[in-house]
């Protein structure tokens, strides 16, 4: 996910999968230096029953199909128009 879908799906409390796993949502956007200076991007994800957090890269977060919408019309909406 890129920083603008990422930052829709905090906003609007959307399910995102990780390795297989459905989480309940994005709980937080981070970036991040590793120790060769490379600019990394992971994100938080809260589990199902609001137990555990898992820090994943945010390049392999992918939203989940919605009732009455594709991953597709997620990804195309302008978040910024909503504000």
């Amino acid at each position: 996910m890129d920083s603008k879908q990422i930052a829709e799906a905090m906003r609007l409390k959307l399910p995102v999968r990780y390795n297989g796993i459905t989480y309940q949502q994005i709980t937080e956007y981070i970036l991040w230096y590793d120790a060769a200076g490379t600019r990394r991007t992971s994100v938080s994800l809260l589990d199902k029953n609001s137990h555990s957090i898992t820090r994943a890269p945010a390049d392999r977060v992918e939203l989940v199909a919605q009732e009455g919408g594709t991953d597709e019309q997620h990804h195309q909406r302008d978040p910024a128009r909503e504000l």
